[in-house]
């Protein structure tokens, strides 16, 4: 039995599973797309270096907005 969940199906179960009170939808304007593509890239691509080096440098600014209840 293979525990392989595609992606889409994981999002949603993520998305139920977070806490309701604490979680949010950002809106992301027309004029932040190529912003928001740059760090969708940089944190779900392949450069794992480059991920490791954001998340070193800015990690602490999302401490206060983690969901793990």
């Amino acid at each position: 039995i293979d525990g392989f969940k595609p992606a889409h199906r994981k999002l949603l179960y993520t998305m139920y599973e977070m806490n309701p009170a604490s979680r949010r939808l950002i809106q992301v304007l027309p004029a932040d797309a190529e912003e928001t593509s740059r760090v969708f890239d940089l944190l779900l691509g392949d450069n794992l270096a480059g991920r490791k080096e954001h998340i070193a440098l800015h990690g602490a600014e999302y401490l206060d907005d983690l969901d793990v209840s």
